[in-house]
Order: structure tokens, then C-alpha cells, then sequence
């Protein structure tokens, strides 16, 4: 009997250790387990600090794109710098307007004292149309356009569809040629001349 007891006993043993040995190899797979989930944990974590942070949200155009430096330049330097002729002068005027004309590149402001000149100066930039302004008498001297120094005649001008070439030309060819134009030419009717504002005083 004593044999068979003691191999009952190292039955018995070698079943515990077993036991013991299978319970050691669930351990390692759940820690594998774990670890394999902190591996999924760590991709997760990296694609939340992936995108949403360095991504196109704080890096993207809202901050650096076309709003802060776009639009916002051209109104400030546009149209409202060279839309008139020159500056603040005769502001202080009544009884006429101050009519506003580009020719070709350039900007010429006026003294208008002629109402029927006004009216059509009003009705040409309503309608967008162009006629030919006739300064029949030019004088020396700066008057309400700071850039030249020489002005029309407030009274005596008109519009006219055609005129003779010779009295057609820039403000700046005038200026350049003043003395000269002003004794034989004596009058100014610029072709490519469009009226840019109107403003009764």
C-alpha cells in the first residue's frame, strides 16, 4: 500500500503544479493582453494629438490665410486715394461743384460755376457716358487741385461731343508746357476725360 500512496502523492503534486504553471501562463497573457491594449491606447493617444492640435484648425487659413491680409489692404489703399484730384481745397466754396475727371491715367478736380455744365456732368456719371469737357479759358495759377498750378475758367465751360484735336491733352502735358499753352492754345478739351464725382457746395 505504501507505494501506491506514494504515488497517489506525487499524482497529486505534479497536478498542483500544473495547475500552478497554467495559472502563470493566464497571468502572462493578460498581462500580454494588457500591454497590447496599452499599445492600442498609445495609437489612440497619438491620433488625438495628431490632427485636431497641430492640424489644419490652429495652423490652418483661418489664422494665416487670405482674411487677416486680404481684402482689407485694397480698401485701405484704393479707390479713395485716387479718386479725386487734390486734396481738401475749396471745400469751403458755394454756389457751384466740385467735378472730379480722369484723364487717362491722371486726375483733374475742378471749380464749376456753370449750371447747365453741372447738371450734365451729373447725368454723364450717372449714366456712365463720356462727353468732352471744353475749358474755354485756362488760367495761371493753383486753384482747387493742389497738383497743378494752373485751373479753368469756372464759368466759362461746356460739354461738347467733338472738338478740335489741338486743344486735346493730359493736365501734366500742360503743366510741363504751361506758358506755351496758355498763350497759344489758351483752352483745354481732353478727349479721354470721364467724370469720377460730382459735388454740389
Amino acid at each position: 500500500m505504501r507505494p501506491s500512496s506514494s504515488a497517489g502523492l506525487a499524482l497529486a503534486l505534479g497536478l498542483l503544479v500544473g495547475l500552478a504553471g497554467c495559472g502563470d501562463d493566464a497571468g502572462d497573457s493578460d498581462d500580454d493582453a494588457t500591454g497590447g491594449s496599452n499599445a492600442t491606447g498609445g495609437s489612440s493617444g497619438s491620433s488625438t494629438g495628431g490632427s485636431s492640435t497641430g492640424g489644419s484648425s490652429t495652423g490652418g487659413s483661418s489664422t494665416g490665410g487670405s482674411s487677416t491680409g486680404g481684402s482689407s489692404g485694397s480698401s485701405t489703399g484704393g479707390s479713395s486715394t485716387g479718386g479725386t484730384g487734390g486734396g481738401e481745397l475749396c471745400t469751403d466754396r458755394t454756389g457751384g461743384a466740385l467735378v472730379d475727371f480722369a484723364v487717362g491715367a491722371e486726375m483733374l478736380r475742378v471749380w464749376i460755376e456753370d449750371d447747365a455744365f453741372i447738371e450734365e456732368a451729373e447725368r454723364l456719371l450717372q449714366a456712365h457716358e463720356m462727353r468732352v469737357p471744353v475749358f474755354n479759358t485756362l488760367l495761371d495759377g493753383r486753384d482747387c487741385d493742389e497738383q497743378w498750378t494752373w485751373h479753368p475758367d469756372p464759368a466759362d465751360v461746356e460739354f461738347a461731343d467733338f472738338t478740335i484735336e489741338l486743344c486735346d491733352g493730359t493736365p501734366s502735358y500742360i503743366e510741363e508746357n504751361k506758358d506755351e499753352w496758355l498763350s497759344d492754345v489758351g483752352q483745354f478739351c481732353p478727349w479721354s476725360a470721364e467724370v469720377r464725382a460730382v459735388s454740389r457746395q
